[in-house]
């Protein structure tokens, strides 16, 4: 088993700890893994979703920022983070992010994040309350889709809230 492999299978047993809510072993874990593999961007991704599943915020933040600083290719690491800006009201933060999930998505020729990207920055586009803006981005994103904000929102609750 390759030392990828080997981080990769334990990263998993980490967010399964954090998601059935163990979070004391998982975090002990992580820790462990951020001390022997500390340039390894997906352990302080798996770091910040713990955080973030504990409700530290700030601390999930820090570690994606930690992430980007060293894979600031990789679209889940700006995502992610934009999602928690967008919890924290940090709305213009959010959308800086989500637009590099864009730019990302376009430079890897993949559509995995976009739609959600345009989504959460569309959304945050009306918490500003550049309306334009969130009703452009809203033509990326499908009729009927909805997702959890900060709230259950909809792509037709938005352009509702733009005044069209």
């Amino acid at each position: 088993m390759t030392m990828n492999a080997i981080i990769k299978s334990a990263l998993s047993e980490i967010d399964e700890l954090a998601r059935t809510e163990r979070y004391d072993e998982a975090l002990r874990r992580v820790q462990q893994l951020t001390a022997e593999h500390p340039s390894e961007p997906w352990i302080w991704r798996t770091r910040g979703y713990v955080n973030s599943r504990q409700g530290n915020t700030q601390a999930a933040i820090a570690d994606l920022s930690r992430a980007i600083a060293m894979q600031g290719i990789e679209p889940d690491f700006y995502y992610t983070r934009g999602i928690l800006f967008f919890q924290e009201r940090s709305f213009k933060k959010a959308v800086m992010d989500f637009t590099k999930v864009i730019e990302l998505c376009d430079h890897h020729r993949s559509d995995y994040y976009r739609e959600g990207a345009y989504f959460f920055r569309a959304d945050a586009f009306v918490r500003l309350r550049e309306f334009e803006k969130a009703k452009s981005d809203c033509r990326h994103v499908k009729d009927g889709m909805r997702t959890w904000t900060d709230q259950l929102r909809t792509k037709e609750g938005i352009l509702k809230e733009c005044g069209g």
